[in-house]
């Protein structure tokens, strides 16, 4: 006769909403890392729309009334990428400048109607996240740090060239509502 099998039981783990809303972050990073960036925009379908440039400029005229030794300084561009992946949720404004903002910036974002809590993730110049936190503040010092470390100091996390960041919105289920693009930040 065979002794009855003991079979170990794992304790039963309950997540909270943090522990889902960082789960959540955890697979759309690898789902982002299962795209390729080499599937062009044409083999989607989408129609690819390319037009002279000297055309363009043709078209264009200067404003006559304008004063000619007046130039208007032009806006500084961010470049932002599209979200990854993008779900089709609304979008985030995101208000921290790309670079000099030093090895601790505060990364900042405009409020979204509806959000509980937002998500931050930091990615390194590999695209691998870095760094995440959630929280119900429209900032955070990057490493989660309050306040920031001086310049020099030797605590980590820290921004370094190259690296990326995005913020997605929960409600108060966790459920994703809003997400930003992927910015880039140096120090």
């Amino acid at each position: 006769m065979t002794a009855p099998r003991l079979v170990a039981r794992k304790p039963h783990r309950r997540f909270n909403r943090g522990a889902r809303a960082l789960a959540a972050c955890a697979f759309l990073v690898i789902l982002a890392g299962c795209s390729s960036p080499d599937e062009s925009a044409a083999e989607d379908g989408a129609d690819v729309v390319v037009e002279d440039v000297e055309e363009v400029e043709a078209e264009v005229s200067p404003d006559d009334d304008a004063p000619e030794d007046e130039t208007p300084e032009p806006e500084p561009v961010v470049d932002e990428d599209p979200p990854r992946p993008d779900l089709g949720l609304p979008g985030m404004v995101l208000t921290t400048p790309a670079e000099g903002g030093g090895e601790w910036p505060e990364l900042a974002w405009e409020s979204v109607a509806g959000a509980d809590e937002y998500a931050v993730t930091v990615y390194d110049p590999d695209d691998v996240a870095y760094w995440a936190w959630q929280g119900t503040d429209v900032s955070v010092i990057a490493g989660g740090f309050d306040p920031a470390p001086p310049e020099g100091s030797g605590v980590a996390p820290r921004i370094r060239a190259g690296m990326t960041w995005d913020v997605v919105a929960l409600d108060e289920s966790g459920g994703l509502i809003a997400q930003s693009g992927v910015r880039s930040i140096s120090p």
